[in-house]
């Protein structure tokens, strides 16, 4: 079972427990919402990434000589 289905069968058995998820949901949501909030306006082709460890290669692979 996954933990979404484990979470939402736990909540609809328990209102005490479905209101206190959503409430810490929410004060997580509006935190993390705020912290990393990123926000770009761009045309064309676009690559965004975040923590990026190692090398990154964006292109086409080199030509293989024919034999």
């Amino acid at each position: 079972m996954g933990l979404r289905r484990a979470l939402a069968d736990a909540a609809a058995r328990e209102p005490d427990f479905d209101q206190e998820l959503r409430r810490r949901w929410q004060n997580f949501h509006q935190t993390t919402a705020r912290a990393d909030a990123v926000t770009d306006t761009v045309a064309g082709p676009v690559v965004q990434a975040r923590d990026v460890s190692g090398g990154v290669h964006v292109g086409l692979p080199p030509q293989q000589p024919r034999p």
